[in-house]
């Protein structure tokens, strides 16, 4: 009962930050409303602008300077900064790209962006191939190291992890705070608008909700004991719900599955319960068998998996990530009905589901999103649950469909 007490008090004070909110208009957001407020290239293109000193903000390179001094912690000489140049997606060797890519007299900066997306291999070791005078900078929502496979033989003197959390967030009010922002609304209220879109994906509210929610906390030793209680039971409640996510795709795709050791409920749940735990022991996810012995005697499954994002594609039953066993016309020939290939290593197409990016919960940085959170209520967990399987079925070929005789709309029992 105090525990309930307490959970109704959070609730109380959450909503009244929501009611003020909503009066003052701080809702309205524009790379919310736009659905960019975790998309990668989006992100990019904004920090890039800044960057520039030729950028459309018209203020030179003042916002470059301070990223220079307090994120990239460089010494840029004034001829440096006179001749800098900021790309975006700047092409290396075998068409990969570099997020964010600073060139100046003495220096070549290399930065990789990874808010969601999934690392390839040897991405950063050839990235750091272009660098001069500089690590290559990994940036994540929480400062988090690149995989194994994508680090190579780089050594961590090499590499530079910085995050949006703390880096970028004390670039941009760092920026927020100079008089030459503060003299422009138009540039002031667009960079106050990122900065909350950052906040929201890195799981930080507002200061002063932060701030009462903690004192409320720490004002007794009963809501300290009930807060304890509710955090040692929050990452069995998010179990649960992706069990039930799984189960009613399961229901809802009526075909059989492979039970295999990806499968989501595979020896006990074991991956679907070391998502949270932070183990590595992969993705939880269902696999079926979409056709038989397309390469070398290996299969090609239709997987639907969970990262930070719920995704599904066509994925080959093989061990080598690295080598490129089918040739885009290969592909062509075994997908026919997909028009044009998103491919990442074994995935011969994937796409996020939902397909719309708006209806997207991200399941590992659930913090304070409202579509992740509102999952919990039944009408939207249904309406997420019919959102995916129309993504399913876009994906998978109407002939597919006939063929098993797949339902076209979700079964409700679940």
């Amino acid at each position: 009962m105090k525990t309930q007490l307490l959970l109704n008090e959070v609730t109380s004070i959450s909503k009244k930050y929501q009611l003020i909110n909503e009066k003052t208009g701080k809702n309205f957001n524009i790379f919310r409303i736009l659905g960019n407020g975790t998309a990668e290239t989006a992100i990019c293109r904004v920090i890039h602008e800044l960057l520039d000193p030729h950028g459309s903000h018209g203020q030179g390179d003042i916002y470059l300077r301070l990223f220079v001094q307090s994120v990239l912690q460089l010494t840029f000489t004034e001829k440096d900064f006179q001749t800098a140049q900021v790309y975006r997606e700047y092409v290396i060797d075998e068409n990969r790209r570099i997020d964010l890519y600073i060139k100046t007299r003495n220096y070549a900066v290399p930065i990789e962006v990874k808010i969601y997306a999934k690392d390839q291999a040897k991405q950063c070791e050839d990235y750091y191939r272009v660098a001069v005078n500089s690590p290559l900078y990994y940036l994540t929502p929480l400062g988090s190291m690149p995989g194994e496979e994508s680090i190579g033989s780089l050594t961590e003197k090499e590499i530079q992890c910085i995050s949006f959390k703390e880096s970028i967030v004390s670039w941009i009010e760092k920026c927020i705070t100079l008089k030459e922002t503060i003299r422009l609304s138009s540039i002031r209220e667009v960079l106050w608008q990122f900065l909350d879109t950052i906040k929201l994906f890195t799981n930080q509210s507002g200061d002063e909700q932060e701030m009462e929610i903690q004192q409320l906390l720490a004002s007794s030793s009963q809501n300290m004991k009930s807060a304890l209680q509710i955090e040692s039971n929050i990452n069995e409640a998010r179990i649960l719900l992706m069990k039930r996510l799984f189960q009613a795709l399961e229901a809802g795709i009526e075909m059989e599955k492979l039970h295999i050791q990806d499968d989501y409920a595979y020896n006990d749940y074991e991956r679907t319960k070391g998502y949270y735990a932070k183990r590595s022991n992969g993705l939880p996810g269902l696999h079926y068998l979409y056709k038989q012995d397309v390469i070398e005697g290996n299969d090609l499954w239709f997987s639907i998996e969970i990262d930070h994002y719920l995704y599904a594609g066509f994925y080959l039953s093989v061990e080598d990530e690295s080598r490129e066993y089918l040739a885009p016309e290969d592909i062509q020939t075994l997908l026919p009905h997909i028009k044009k290939f998103n491919r990442d290593g074994l995935y011969l197409h994937w796409e996020y589901l939902p397909l719309h990016e708006e209806e997207r919960p991200n399941f590992h940085m659930a913090g304070l999103s409202d579509c992740y959170s509102n999952l919990f209520d039944e009408a939207t967990f249904r309406l997420f649950i019919e959102r995916c399987l129309e993504g399913i079925h876009t994906l998978l070929d109407s002939r597919f469909i006939e063929r098993l005789n797949l339902p076209r709309k979700p079964i409700n029992n679940w």
